[in-house]
């Protein structure tokens, strides 16, 4: 009788096993332990043995406040990807692997090898995979698999809830790309580096859970300009090892709630950065802590709680002077910073820590520089803006408004308003020096052809020629729809530079002062440029390329 039943509901049953990845995230509270249940009967169908095995494990981090299953969004097609097959462990790691890194959410292998042990040989399977890459891993909200045939030959069948889509995923690792272009320049130490990604982090993101992509992705923070703690340490963790950092996703618990940090290795020691941590709340725009910034062990042991035995040991306290700082500003290789230990006086010191200088003795908050001088919201009177030349000397007060947010918006200092709630400005004089060039708008939104290359390392008189496949319209090929920018601060601003048209389908760009040494430059032919027969070039052309 036992024979006829699994024959008639089972007849190619061999196991079927599922699995739940626990996902940290910021405000969770981890409910009881995992319930398992197991079985396993074994039957002779024929010449052929069947066995019939089953497991269930449920994930104990599946309350997000307070609401069941409100975990992650999916955003990939639960369309199945075409049967594969495998017939060793090794081989059936590979694609599983290779289906998670394309995002696939449905997808099923046929295994011909030993079937005898498929639950721990699964297990460790994917206990490599998520060693092996921990992006990837915590990238998942959760898998479940589940296998059918006979002994050393089975069907498994893996369903995956990701974080975003393999489409998705493209878009971060060129936007990761392109940002580590801007906020990375030659000759960086790798302090400079790790504070560089910490910083854009944390002034590019508003710490919430009101996102349309999943809060969890850093997809939403380099779309939406928003996110929780699972997505700044994603994006950090991807961020340092593009620039060759050996780095770690770190879970844990914080403030009483499940919580995700990073920990990345500086000349040999191991040091941990909270940049959701880093981030003030409310949210100050123009401000970045770093109170959480290359921490020790010790240090985070106050607030944070991990797992220790699973990441490396941390080095000294060589960054100590970090953690005086929650109201900074940075300027070139300067940190201007109110001293937490020092009252909330107003601070200087380089970025590696010597020559900290103290200018003055007013709790001094909202910082933002422009030419010589420090601009400053002075909690000692008011709130009030006060404005102190770099090297403490010349203070004096500039309105009576309690001011904060204070940031610089061209050559007009932008403050809020605490009565009102309103951006009001304070015009100040030209920066002496300051690059007058106009500043290019290029709407953020147009998707630029990229047919060449980055071109690194050009000489200051190089000079570009651009050859299309028809004549152009002379008209047509000007400095309007022909020109450079050169990266300054996140902004550009256009070179001088001369277009001319050479033998009808060749169009000459050179720079009227040559090309600044060190400079970030990027090249653009908008789709005004059209043929003599007044065909347009479409998609416009953007093309970087850098100054030795």
């Amino acid at each position: 009788m036992k024979i006829r039943i699994i024959k008639q509901f089972l007849p190619a049953a061999l196991a079927v096993i599922m699995l739940m990845q626990p996902q940290p995230i910021q405000a969770i509270e981890a409910k009881a332990a995992a319930l398992e249940t197991a079985s396993i009967e074994t039957v002779s169908e024929g010449q052929r043995e069947a066995v019939f095995e089953s497991d269930s494990w449920e994930n104990p981090y599946t309350t997000y406040n307070g609401e069941e299953g409100a975990l992650v969004i999916s955003k990939s097609s639960a369309v199945p990807a075409a049967v594969e097959s495998a017939g060793s462990l090794f081989g059936l790691k590979d694609i599983i692997y290779d289906n998670m890194l394309n995002r696939n959410a449905s997808f099923a292998i046929n295994y011909t090898g030993d079937t005898s042990n498929l639950k721990p040989d699964l297990q460790s399977i994917m206990a490599e995979i998520d060693a092996q890459d921990e992006y990837l891993s915590n990238s998942r909200g959760w898998y479940s698999w589940s296998a059918t045939g006979y002994v050393n030959d089975a069907t498994i069948t893996f369903n995956v809830d990701y974080l975003h889509s393999k489409s998705d995923e493209d878009y971060i690792e060129s936007e990761t790309d392109s940002i580590l272009s801007e906020i990375i320049s030659p000759g960086m130490s790798d302090l400079e580096k790790v504070k560089a990604v910490n910083d854009y982090i944390v002034l590019n993101t508003q710490y919430s859970e009101e996102t349309f992509a999943s809060a969890h992705s850093p997809y939403a923070i380099l779309t939406e300009g928003k996110g929780v703690c699972q997505a700044y340490a994603l994006l950090e963790y991807k961020m340092l090892g593009k620039l060759g950092f050996e780095r770690r996703y770190v879970v844990g618990n914080a403030g009483g709630v499940g919580h995700a940090w990073n920990s990345v290795n500086i000349g040999g020691n191991w040091y941990f950065i909270d940049s959701t941590w880093n981030d003030p709340l409310p949210d100050r725009k123009y401000n970045v802590s770093y109170k959480y910034f290359l921490v020790t062990q010790e240090y985070l042991d106050d607030d944070h709680s991990w797992e220790k035995s699973n990441y490396q040991q941390t080095g000294g306290d060589d960054y100590s002077y970090f953690h005086d700082m929650s109201y900074t500003f940075s300027d070139s290789d300067h940190i201007y910073y109110s001293s937490d230990l020092d009252g909330g006086a107003l601070h200087s010191i380089s970025v590696d820590g010597s020559g900290d200088i103290k200018l003055n003795n007013y709790k001094s908050y909202y910082m933002a520089c422009y030419g010589d001088w420090i601009y400053y919201s002075n909690y000692s009177n008011g709130g009030y803006i006060y404005k102190i030349k770099k090297d403490g000397t010349v203070e004096e007060k500039l309105n009576t408004v309690h001011s904060t947010d204070l940031h610089m918006d061209g050559s007009r200092l932008a403050y809020t308003n605490n009565s009102t709630g309103l951006q009001e400005y304070i015009q100040l004089e030209e920066e002496p020096g300051k690059d007058a060039r106009e500043e290019l708008e290029i709407d953020p939104s147009y998707s630029w052809e990229e047919p060449f290359s980055q071109k690194t390392g050009q000489p200051e008189g190089k000079y570009w020629t651009v050859e299309f496949t028809k004549p152009l319209d002379e008209g047509s090929v000007n400095g309007e729809n022909v020109f450079v920018g050169e990266s300054d601060g996140g902004v550009l601003l256009k070179t001088d530079t001369s277009v001319t048209l050479a033998e009808g389908s060749k169009v000459e760009i050179k720079p009227v002062d040559g090309w600044e040494s060190g400079g970030v430059y990027y090249l653009f032919i908008s789709e005004g440029v059209r043929s003599e027969n007044g065909e347009s070039l479409g998609r416009g052309i953007r093309m970087k390329f850098t100054i030795e």
